[in-house]
């Protein structure tokens, strides 16, 4: 991707130009694995500056949304290539009245995250990836809350 801003070495930048550095926050719908969405209520936003992009968002569950296996959130951009599998950012899973958990995203592929729970049942902490019953059994009004920055390929 070629530089968008018109900026060169040693220039000295006007508020305007420095604004213009990284949009404000973008709406989309991000595309999931093993969760459907049926009539969740879900706010997404990204924001790309050159390479990085920066996301953050929640989704409420409906009556008619489930989750059934290991959960992927799809990027807003294809993800650069990682070695190996890397965290991404933050998760917070919400109970609804009843607890909450942490947890992060980490890379599965360049198109998607895998969302994971913290278990800190042994000596050290590992993460558990979320499904239908980790780390509850999904109903409505749960949630899941992240933010996750990462390089767009």
């Amino acid at each position: 991707m070629a530089s968008p801003f018109p900026f060169v070495a040693g220039a000295v930048l006007t508020a305007a130009q420095l604004n213009s550095i990284g949009e404000a926050g973008i709406a989309f719908t991000p595309t999931w694995t093993n969760l459907t969405v049926g009539n969740a209520v879900q706010d997404f936003k990204y924001t790309r500056v050159n390479k990085l992009v920066f996301v953050r968002g929640s989704i409420v569950l409906g009556s008619t949304s489930s989750v059934t296996g290991t959960v992927l959130i799809g990027f807003p951009f294809t993800a650069a290539a990682v070695a190996g599998r890397m965290y991404f950012g933050e998760t917070y899973f919400l109970d609804s009245g009843v607890a909450a958990w942490a947890g992060v995203l980490v890379s599965s592929t360049t198109t998607a995250s895998e969302l994971g729970v913290y278990n800190v049942a042994g000596t050290y902490a590992s993460v558990a990836g979320i499904n239908a019953t980790t780390p509850m059994t999904w109903t409505t009004n749960d949630a899941i809350r992240l933010s996750f920055v990462y390089e767009a390929a």
